[in-house]
């Protein structure tokens, strides 16, 4: 009775021993790639993770995310022996594969070109994926490293968390991008001198009238040309123009309003209004220009006496 007795205390503790070292999962982050590509799968974008326990000792885990689906997949690594082919005479210590998959996971474009390490995912039944890492290094030394990645349950308050998570990772990286989009804008625009065109005019009115630009304050004939009789601007290059348009008047009788033609079509047309002593009317326009030597006219009129030019 009592050899029975010490058979399953034996075995009793034996197995609360296993469950001891396998239920400590590794906590220490020792590689956080979080846009990985393989060969196989070059549409979609992997964060693969490795931790460790204390020390960097295994047991070892490995956790892969895919960044558009949001599946994870998972492998814990107890030995490297069992994840090596059956005929392999030595295995690598964890430092050496660890640093072998980081340099495996480099951008693309440097696999095409450095064959001393190579990683790719293979997909498997079940959901499950074969991650393989090849390392060579000389002609003779090569290792070979294979990882059941198996999946791993995803809830829906899972999948919210890595769009967050991604989401941490990504803004301040793009906030950064645009500030120095901003940055170059503005040092581009602060080198190129304003481009001006002011003119004024002082004449008595018709009912209806092109206005003549008779006194010059400024104009860049590289951007402007004034026509002979001064009622037509020429926008000799396209771009965006602010036009503002200012115009007082001693006295009317309403019914009056100024008009902006640009390319033989009414822009923008501003009624006058009347305050004590005189009547005015403004406007400010943008303008888009997509042709050179565009013609904008400044055109006053009544209101019943014409609706075109």
């Amino acid at each position: 009775m009592a050899r029975i007795i010490n058979a399953v205390f034996a075995l009793t503790t034996t197995a609360v021993a296993a469950s001891v070292v396998y239920s400590q999962t590794p906590q220490h982050v020792i590689l956080d790639n979080l846009a990985v590509w393989f060969s196989s799968r070059p549409l979609e974008t992997f964060r693969l993770q490795i931790a460790v326990s204390e020390d960097n000792k295994l047991p070892l885990r490995m956790w892969l995310e895919s960044k558009q689906s949001k599946a994870q997949w998972t492998c814990l690594v107890t030995d490297f022996q069992n994840h090596a082919p059956n005929e392999a005479k030595y295995v690598l210590p964890l430092n050496a594969i660890v640093a072998g998959m980081e340099h495996a996971i480099a951008p693309q474009e440097k696999l095409d070109i450095d064959e001393s390490a190579h990683v790719d995912l293979i997909g498997l039944q079940n959901n499950h994926l074969r991650l393989q890492l090849r390392l060579h290094a000389f002609s003779t030394l090569s290792a070979q490293y294979e990882f059941d990645m198996k999946p791993t349950v995803v809830e829906p308050i899972d999948v919210l968390e890595a769009k967050v998570r991604d989401l941490e990772i990504e803004l301040p990286a793009a906030i950064k991008q645009v500030e120095t989009k901003l940055r170059a804008v503005e040092a581009a625009v602060a080198a190129k001198p304003s481009v001006y065109f002011s003119y004024s005019t002082d004449i008595k009115r018709s009912e209806e009238m092109h206005i003549t630009w008779d006194t010059e304050h400024d104009m860049n004939t590289a951007y402007f040309q004034l026509s002979p009789g001064k009622t037509v601007i020429s926008l000799k290059e396209p771009g965006i123009y602010q036009i503002y348009v200012n115009c007082k008047f001693q006295n009317g009788n309403g019914g009056q309003t100024v008009n902006l033609w640009i390319h033989d079509s009414k822009a923008w047309s501003a009624p006058v209004s009347a305050l004590p002593g005189y009547n005015f009317a403004e406007f400010s326009y943008t303008a888009v220009v997509t042709m050179e030597n565009t013609e904008a006219i400044v055109y006053y009129t009544l209101l019943h006496s014409r609706n075109s030019k």
